[in-house]
C-alpha cells in the first residue's frame, strides 16, 4: 500500500472508533503516561484509520491518551479505501506485534494471526513482523499449558526456558521443572541438560519395522499413518493423540489450517536433522 501522497488530516476525536487491540486491555498507566507527555512533544506518530468507518487500526492508546488530555481533534492518516479486508488485517497486527516490550506469547500470538491471514508458514510471518530468528522456538512454545504461560509473560520463566519446557512429554515433569526454575533453583542450561538426558535414557527403539497405512474416506479424502510395529490399536492411538493435540491447539485460538502449517513445518525440521 502506498501512502507516500496522503496526508494527515485533523479528525474530531469523537468521529474514531477504536478497534480490537492484539493486546487485550490497554493499562491505564501506559494511557497516562502518554497523556502526560502529549502537551510536552505533542503527537509525534499519526493515528492510522479507516475513512470508510473511521475505525483506528494502529494508535489505541494514543487515542485514548489524548482524550484524557482533552484534546478534541488527533492528526489521521487515513489508509487506502481501496485495500482489502485481509491486507488491512495482517497491517494490523504487524503493526501491534511490533511495538516494544511485548508479552513473548502476544507476540506468538500475532505470528499465528498472521500465518492464517497471510496464509504463510511461521517462519515468513515472523520475518513480516522483524522476528526471522527464533520463530519456531516461539511458537512451539505456545503449546505450554496457560498457567505457565502466565509466567512467561509476568518473567518468572524466560522465553527461552520456556521453549525447552515444551519439549517435556510428561505433564507432571513439565509443572515441576517449571517451579524450579521460578523459585530460580534451576537455569536453562541445567533444563537443557536434564532435557537431555531424559532423551538419552529413552533411546528410540529401532527393532520395530516403521510401516504406513492410508486411511480411504469418503468424501475424496484420506489419512496416512507411519508407526512402528503398525496394527489397528496402534493405529487408533495415532489418531487419538493427534486429535488430542488438535483440540488443545483449538482451545488456544489456532485454527486447523494453522495447525497442518505447525505439524508440516515440524516434520521438515525433523527430516533435515
Amino acid at each position: 500500500m502506498n501512502m507516500k501522497n496522503q496526508k494527515i488530516e485533523l479528525v474530531d476525536i469523537h468521529l474514531l472508533r477504536v478497534s480490537e487491540n492484539l493486546r487485550g486491555e490497554v493499562t491505564p498507566a501506559s494511557v497516562q503516561d502518554i497523556a502526560e507527555s502529549l502537551p510536552k512533544v505533542g503527537m509525534i506518530h499519526a493515528i492510522l484509520a479507516r475513512k470508510c468507518d473511521m475505525q483506528v487500526e494502529d494508535g489505541a492508546r494514543r487515542l485514548l491518551a489524548a482524550k484524557l488530555a482533552g484534546w478534541t481533534q488527533v492528526p489521521v492518516l487515513f489508509v487506502d479505501e481501496l485495500e482489502s479486508d485481509s491486507h488491512a488485517v495482517q497491517r494490523q497486527i504487524i503493526a501491534n506485534t511490533q511495538r516494544e516490550a511485548l508479552p513473548p506469547t502476544v507476540v506468538a500470538k500475532g505470528i499465528f494471526e498472521l500465518m492464517e491471514s497471510a496464509k504463510c508458514p511461521a517462519r515468513e510471518a515472523a520475518a513480516l513482523v522483524g522476528l526471522s530468528t527464533n520463530a519456531g522456538k516461539l511458537t512451539r512454545m505456545m503449546r505450554l499449558p496457560a498457567e505457565q504461560l502466565a509466567l512467561i509473560d509476568e518473567g518468572k520463566i524466560p522465553p527461552s526456558s520456556g521453549y525447552l519446557l515444551s519439549q517435556v512429554e510428561d505433564p507432571a515433569k513439565q509443572a515441576e521443572l517449571a517451579s524450579q526454575i521460578v523459585e530460580k533453583k534451576l537455569t536453562r542450561d541445567g533444563l537443557q541438560r536434564i532435557i537431555q538426558a531424559m532423551k538419552s535414557s529413552n533411546p528410540v527403539k529401532t527393532t520395530k519395522t516403521i510401516r504406513k497405512s492410508t486411511i480411504v474416506m469418503d468424501g475424496g479424502r484420506s489419512v496416512t499413518i507411519a508407526a512402528p510395529g503398525l496394527n489397528l490399536t496402534a493405529m487408533i492411538s495415532c489418531l487419538e493423540a493427534l486429535l488430542k493435540r488438535a483440540k488443545q491447539e483449538r482451545k488456544r485460538g489456532i485454527e486447523l489450517e494453522t495447525f497442518v502449517k505447525m505439524l508440516l513445518d515440524q516434520s521438515q525440521k525433523v527430516a533435515e536433522q
